[in-house]
């Protein structure tokens, strides 16, 4: 093979689209001709032909003629992939798909897809494929899914710090609304996204906006209005998803026993978390943490097991939780 054939071919695979885009053979070679190529539709057709198993191309006939693409998993196209790069994938995999919706995960298929083939050659690496599960300790919930255009406009967005507008619906039996909005980023909770962004209209105010409440989202092509009081940073620390009670550390003192101390005692609440043991199958573990939702949950579901020592407003949450019909203001002594 000549070196003006092998540079044609690289410059064709660089033309080629991504699924599910095509191209006709006779774009192709248009485009080849504008690159300096001198080549007939004949030659461009036997090329791809040469080239569709190894590169991993997808052909079509149309009334236009042939067209080609990249097939939507190709993993011939990717580098090869160490057994041990292979495996930490496909545990990857197991824990991204508790925490991202799974259209998302689509976008990672063909290094997934390499990955478990990498194993499936490996005699020993490829049991694990079925001795590994990630268990979660939540509850397993199955997210509602959100249009995968709609999703993708919001990310180019943001990225490209454009203004978009949205169809907005806040209830089921609402009327959705439009907005024209200065979107500045996403927030990722459990498998729920949230867009942060400010109306044109009112700059100085961040709102929060579920993802699968968004209706229609389309690029203005505009870039985002100057003169926005807050930045991304600050909407975290405000909490806009609502998951902490306050936004200030508390220290936590807790006592307990079983499961919980073993969890606690293999994991921290806190870089500084420390512990000692009591009588009876008892630790007691200092830590600095935030007040949150997450946190009085899982003391409520250990509540035989583990005691709130301090906070007091810690100790009133969980009280609360656990006792039905007490008075939500009533001070815990």
């Amino acid at each position: 093979m000549s070196k003006s054939t092998t540079l044609r071919h690289l410059m064709m695979l660089k033309i080629l689209p991504k699924y599910p885009s095509f191209i006709l053979v006779k774009d192709l070679q248009s485009e080849l001709q504008e690159e300096g190529f001198s080549v007939d539709l004949r030659t461009v057709q036997r090329d791809l032909r040469s080239m569709q198993d190894l590169m991993g191309l997808d052909c079509c006939d149309s009334p236009e003629g042939y067209k080609w693409r990249y097939a939507r998993v190709n993993t011939e196209m990717l580098p090869n992939m160490r057994p041990s790069e292979a495996l930490l994938l496909v545990i990857a995999e197991e824990f991204l798909t508790r925490v991202l919706p799974l259209e998302s995960l689509r976008m990672l298929e063909p290094r997934l897809q390499k990955a478990k083939t990498t194993l499936d050659k490996d005699k020993n690496l490829g049991k694990w494929r079925n001795k590994l599960k990630v268990i979660s300790g939540e509850l397993e919930l199955i997210p509602n899914s959100t249009d995968e255009d709609i999703r993708s406009t919001i990310y180019e967005c943001i990225l490209k710090d454009e203004k978009i507008t949205i169809t907005y619906r806040k209830r089921v039996n609402h009327e959705p609304l439009e907005y024209l909005l200065n979107p500045q980023g996403l927030i990722v909770r459990d498998h729920n996204q949230y867009l942060i962004a400010t109306k044109s209209e009112a700059l100085g105010q961040q709102r929060t906006f579920l993802l699968e409440k968004i209706i229609s989202a389309e690029r203005t092509y505009q870039p985002v209005d100057d003169g926005c009081q807050y930045s991304f940073d600050d909407a975290i620390n405000r909490n806009p998803t609502g998951y902490m009670l306050k936004d200030e550390l508390i220290k936590v003192c807790l006592r307990a026993k079983w499961v919980p101390a073993r969890l606690l005692s293999n994991n921290k609440l806190s870089s500084d978390q420390t512990e000692k043991q009591l009588e009876g199958g008892w630790i007691e573990v200092y830590a600095t943490t935030h007040l949150t939702y997450d946190l009085i949950g899982w003391i409520c579901r250990f509540a035989e097991a583990i005691e709130v020592v301090q906070p007091k407003e810690l100790r009133e949450q969980v009280y609360r939780r656990l006792v039905s019909g007490i008075e939500l203001n009533k001070p815990i002594e």
